[in-house]
């Protein structure tokens, strides 16, 4: 019949039908995962963090070593002068020859041990020159400074005439050794000599 609708005719339609909307929402959530992004915020990308065991550092020490041979008047360090005002109170002490004294420049009496012992720690800081007197050349001066210097400058000026006495035989006299003391400023140590020396009989 015409103009009548039929129950029994199947109707079709274009329409897709939506998904259900829990599957629309973790779609969403999984596209916006892929693009960084969740609900719209950022997505915060964690990094695990790994503790790496520290390194032992092996401590550097740094040391200069400096090997010095054959030499004089080395300074290591700062240089401080030091000026003081210093009057001149001293007066230089005239020494006169006593009968004492000329003794000595006349005896030709050998020096020995004994007389060096006394001697070298009245001997002036000139004993340089009084070696020159004896003969002894500057190089010669030095060598003694350098084996015997260890032991301080006192050994060095008893070495120096012990050598003497031993190598000048019947010439390392009194006579000798108390002049070339006096003519090089040692009247001091030649006095004390001499009042030692009176009545020594050897």
């Amino acid at each position: 019949m015409s103009g009548e609708y039929s129950t029994d005719d199947d109707l079709t339609t274009d329409a897709i039908p939506s998904p259900p909307r829990d599957e629309v929402n973790k779609e969403k959530d999984e596209n916006a995962e892929e693009l960084g992004h969740i609900n719209g915020q950022p997505k915060m990308k964690t990094k695990s963090r790994v503790f790496k065991k520290p390194k032992k550092s092996t401590p550097t020490a740094f040391a200069s070593v400096i090997n010095i041979s054959n030499a004089n008047g080395i300074h290591v360090g700062s240089n401080y002068n030091v000026y003081l005002n210093k009057t001149e109170n001293t007066q230089k002490t005239d020494y006169t020859i006593t009968h004492a004294i000329k003794a000595l420049f006349d005896s030709t009496v050998p020096v020995d041990r004994k007389h060096l012992l006394f001697l070298v720690p009245h001997i002036n800081e000139e004993w340089r020159n009084t070696a020159r007197i004896l003969d002894y050349s500057d190089g010669q001066i030095s060598q003694f400074c350098e084996d015997y210097i260890r032991s301080g400058i006192k050994e060095v000026k008893y070495q120096l005439l012990l050598d003497w006495i031993q190598n000048e035989d019947d010439a390392a006299t009194v006579a000798r050794l108390s002049k070339a003391l006096w003519e090089t400023n040692q009247q001091d140590a030649v006095k004390r000599w001499s009042e030692t020396f009176i009545g020594d009989k050897r």
